[in-house]
C-alpha cells in the first residue's frame, strides 16, 4: 500500500494479542470520533484477520503479527501482515481473492466496504481492508519512519504512531492491557495508564516529524519502554516535563528506573515499571 501509516502495531502472533490490536483500534476510534456501528465492524474484521495469522500463518510457531492504519477524512484502511506461509496451493483463492471455505475471511468481506488478499515477497500474506467513515476526520498524513535501530529493533511490541496526538488514547488502552497481562495490581495498572495519559503531551514538542515509536517489553510483573525518537538532550527534557500539577514527577512516581540511549543524534528514553512500586 502507498503511503504512511498513521498508526503501526508489530507484535507476536500470540492469541492475547488480538486484545492488543483491539485496544489500539479502540483508542484510534477515541481520537477520531468514529461511530460506535463503525467502531464494531473494525473491530470484529480485524481480529479475524489477526486471528487467521495467529492459528494458520506459521503452523503453531511463533511469528511476526503487523498491523497498519491508514487514515484519510472519509475512511480508514487497515492491513494485516504476516510472514508465513501464504496461498500457496492452486484453486486456494476465489476470483474476488477470498479464500475458499475460509469463515473469517467471509466474515471480513462482510463487514468491511472493500477486502483484499495478497501473497507477499518473499513469503506470508496481507489482508487489506477499508472502511469508511461517515463522519469525516481530519487526520494529518505522516512522512516517512525513519529506519528500526536498536534498541528498537528486538522488541517484544513495537507502536508507532503520527501524528503524536494520537497517542493520547492508544498508548492508555495498549499500557493498560499489557500491564494487566503482567500482572500488576490495579494501583499499579492506574498509574501506569497515568503515565500513558502524560507521554503523547510531553513527546509533542520533542519528537522528530511529530511521531512517537514506544517499544514495549513485558515479562512476569514488569514492563519496559522504549520512547523515541527524540533529539540530542532531549530525553532529559522529557524527564522534566512528565510532571502533573498535584502529583510531582510522574517518572519519579511510577517508575522503578529511568536511562537514556544515545545513537548517532537521536536518543531514547528507557522507563522501567514493575508490579510493585519504588
Amino acid at each position: 500500500m502507498a503511503g504512511i501509516p498513521n498508526v503501526r502495531l508489530s507484535l507476536p502472533n500470540e492469541p492475547e494479542n488480538v486484545l492488543v490490536v483491539r485496544q489500539m483500534l479502540s483508542g484510534l476510534a477515541e481520537a477520531l470520533d468514529i461511530e460506535p456501528a463503525l467502531l464494531n465492524s473494525l473491530s470484529a474484521a480485524v481480529s479475524e484477520a489477526c486471528n487467521n495469522v495467529v492459528l494458520h500463518a506459521y503452523e503453531g510457531r511463533r511469528g511476526p503479527l503487523e498491523v497498519e492504519v491508514y487514515g484519510s477524512p472519509t475512511a480508514l484502511r487497515v492491513l494485516v501482515c504476516d510472514q508465513g506461509l501464504g496461498f500457496s496451493e492452486p484453486g486456494e483463492r476465489e476470483a474476488d481473492g477470498l479464500e475458499v471455505g475460509g469463515i473469517g475471511l467471509l466474515t471480513i468481506d462482510a463487514l468491511s466496504e472493500r477486502v483484499e488478499i495478497r501473497s507477499r515477497v518473499p513469503a506470508g500474506t496481507e489482508v487489506e481492508m477499508e472502511f469508511w467513515n461517515r463522519e469525516p476526520a481530519e487526520l494529518e498524513q505522516p512522512a516517512a519512519w525513519s529506519e528500526l535501530t536498536q534498541p528498537f529493533a528486538d522488541t517484544q511490541v513495537l507502536v508507532e504512531i503520527s501524528p503524536v496526538e494520537l497517542g493520547r488514547t492508544i498508548l492508555p488502552r495498549l499500557l493498560s492491557a499489557l500491564a494487566a497481562r503482567a500482572h500488576f495490581p490495579i494501583d499499579r495498572i492506574s498509574e501506569t495508564m497515568l503515565l500513558a495519559d502524560a507521554l503523547p503531551s510531553a513527546v509533542q514538542q520533542l519528537a522528530p516529524r511529530r511521531q512517537l515509536r514506544v517499544a514495549i517489553n513485558g515479562g512476569p510483573r514488569k514492563l519496559e519502554l522504549l520512547i523515541g525518537p527524540l533529539g540530542s538532550g532531549h530525553a532529559n527534557a522529557l524527564m522534566g516535563d512528565l510532571s502533573v500539577e498535584g502529583i510531582g514527577s510522574l517518572l519519579g512516581r511510577i517508575t522503578n528506573a529511568q536511562s537514556i540511549i544515545a545513537l548517532d543524534s537521536q536518543e531514547t528514553l528507557a522507563l522501567q515499571l514493575a508490579a510493585a512500586s519504588r
